[in-house]
């Protein structure tokens, strides 16, 4: 019997008591799985329970138990033609399942691998789930991790959907050896009642010497090819967050992570990846929702190329030490300034970013401030590209998402910044362009209410009033400085089009876009905030309320 109180075996496999005394013999044993999703159709099959004929194309999450309770002999890896077992806690990211021998886990509340990111085990040969086989096997794990996605995935329609719910996994033929299993399911096959797997390909930047993570191993971002011939000059970039490292031992920790490397045993991902399962994006939780191609969540850019930059220099883009740094008999490689080069260098080079005629560029927390940093530097980079291509220099957006980290002593802002800067920095540190003060007041050149009124490219940053990592013991009066500030440096700048944002209530760090202010999400209002050619128009979206506000995270998304 399998209750899903964990993802690990050892907290849910469990022997399992079932009495029936009109089908069950005394003294039978059964080697059947079950879990607890079978109890619901097991009941309706021993009662002769069918359901209205509304429901009868519906999908049911479990399988009946009643061929185990008759005897039938479990099959290695057809489970009463299941194949695949998953299951997933309600309050836990991540999820688990089962394919024959092989077991998949990702970001188990009791992880044990030490980013808590996906894994895979074979139970067959480690049923204590002690050796991580991800990088060694990665045609299992990146299949088993896509199949996972569409479940996910109808889980997720069915509830919002539930009068069109569908199986994602019919019973049918099952693949004759686990060893094998097949390839994902190609997207024209799903139904058209599943959000669409976002598929990316991992590009590693090994041409460019200079492009490294913290431990050494190759600077890399995922690509996602528009799916639109209509829409293929148009991309959305996201900068991925995760915190900073501002001392050498921290840095060193830092580097035999997922947010350090590119080694698939750190990061626990494949080469094609869905978006959905990499750790610090989950689509609108924190890579946001304009980089989900569902068209339902995302009418405006659901089929845009789309860029994630994953982080690993631990600084927000802007080190510049040429040469390794020995720490403790280990090589530290400050290089986040190069890595952004790279990858533009490298999205101009393999994908045509100089026919771009327009760009969102946006990140998230670390990612929000690498945003703020570094907006004016990437969209030369793309006008750059625009004049080489011969085409007129395309429309950016710099969307920072909870990157308004305030120069605050008390939390421990202002020293870690300096710090992670005084380290980082080599001869041309990576800072604002524009930044008056740079270099010789580098922590003005740090915080955005100092430098970012000098940004020059249109802004539309989003963040909360009340951020539970930034407005400190007085949370109403952070709110308050919030407003001024961003009304100070971003909303008064006298610029055409106009600047604007996306200022909320929710008490949440990132992944705010599906709020509903004035009516819509981020991306319904979007479009109408592109055409804004004057300060008459609609520019900010404000949902301005005291705090503690209980009903401004209008989503039903978790607040973590």
């Amino acid at each position: 019997m399998l209750v899903p109180q964990d993802y690990w075996e050892g907290g849910h496999r469990i022997p399992g008591v079932i009495e029936y005394p009109p089908l069950i013999k005394s003294n039978m044993r059964s080697e059947h799985t079950l879990v607890t999703t079978d109890l619901l159709p097991t009941i309706m099959d021993l009662l002769n329970v069918k359901r209205p004929p509304s429901q009868a194309g519906w999908g049911l999450d479990g399988r009946s138990a009643v061929p185990a309770m008759r005897g039938e002999p479990a099959e290695s890896f057809n489970e009463f033609g299941r194949g695949w077992l998953f299951w997933r806690q309600s309050s836990a990211l991540g999820g688990a399942f089962r394919y024959g021998d092989w077991k998949f886990v990702n970001q188990s509340h009791s992880c044990t691998n030490a980013s808590c990111d996906a894994a895979l085990y074979n139970l067959k040969d480690d049923l204590g789930e002690t050796k991580d086989l991800s990088a060694s096997h990665p045609e299992i794990f990146s299949a088993i991790a896509l199949n996972m996605s569409r479940w996910k995935w109808s889980v997720i329609n069915s509830a919002l959907k539930e009068s069109e719910c569908v199986d994602p996994f019919p019973p049918g033929p099952e693949p004759d050896h686990p060893v094998n299993p097949p390839a994902a399911p190609p997207l024209a096959s799903k139904s058209d009642d599943e959000a669409p797997l976002n598929i990316a390909h991992a590009e590693y930047l090994t041409e460019f010497p200079l492009a490294k993570c913290l431990d050494g191993t190759p600077a890399y971002y995922y690509f996602r090819n528009a799916t639109s011939s209509a829409n293929a000059s148009k991309w959305v970039i996201h900068i991925q967050g995760g915190g900073w490292c501002s001392t050498p031992d921290s840095c060193a920790s830092r580097a035999g992570t997922n947010l350090g490397s590119s080694a698939h045993a750190k990061t626990h991902e494949a080469d094609v990846q869905d978006l959905n399962l990499v750790h610090g994006c989950q689509n609108n939780r924190w890579c946001g929702a304009l980089m989900v191609n569902d068209p339902v969540t995302n009418p405006l850019a659901h089929d845009w190329n789309a860029v994630m930059l994953r982080y690993c220099d631990g600084a927000s883009w802007i080190g510049s030490v040429k040469e390794p740094v020995e720490h403790k008999g280990q090589q530290l490689f400050f290089r986040g300034k190069y890595n952004l080069e790279a990858v533009f260098a490298s999205l101009v080079k393999k994908h045509s970013l100089g026919q771009a005629t327009e760009v969102l560029i946006g990140g998230d927390s670390a990612g929000g401030l690498a945003t703020f940093l570094h907006i004016d530097t990437m969209t030369d980079y793309i006008h750059a590209a625009n004049t080489a291509a011969g085409v007129a220099g395309a429309d950016v957006l710099g969307m920072p998402d909870s990157g308004f980290w305030p120069d605050d002593t008390h939390e421990g802002f202002s020293g870690d910044f300096l710090g992670m800067w005084k380290m980082q920095a080599g001869d041309a540190p990576g800072l604002p362009k524009h930044c008056k003060w740079a270099p010789s007041n580098a922590s003005r050149c740090l915080f955005p209410q100092y430098f970012a009124g000098e940004i020059t490219t249109r802004l539309f940053p989003l963040q909360s009033i009340y951020d539970p990592l930034q407005k400190g013991a007085h949370p109403q009066t952070h709110g308050e400085w919030l407003l001024a500030e961003l009304n100070r440096t971003v909303l008064s700048t006298k610029r055409s089009p106009p600047n604007g944002a996306w200022i909320h209530s929710c008490e949440r760090h990132c992944g705010a876009e599906l709020l509903t202010i004035d009516g819509a999400t981020v991306p319904e209002m979007l479009p109408r905030f592109l055409k804004a050619k004057t300060s008459a128009d609609q520019t900010l979206w404000l949902q301005d309320a005291k705090y503690p506000c209980s009903t401004c995270c209008n989503d039903g998304s978790p607040d973590l």
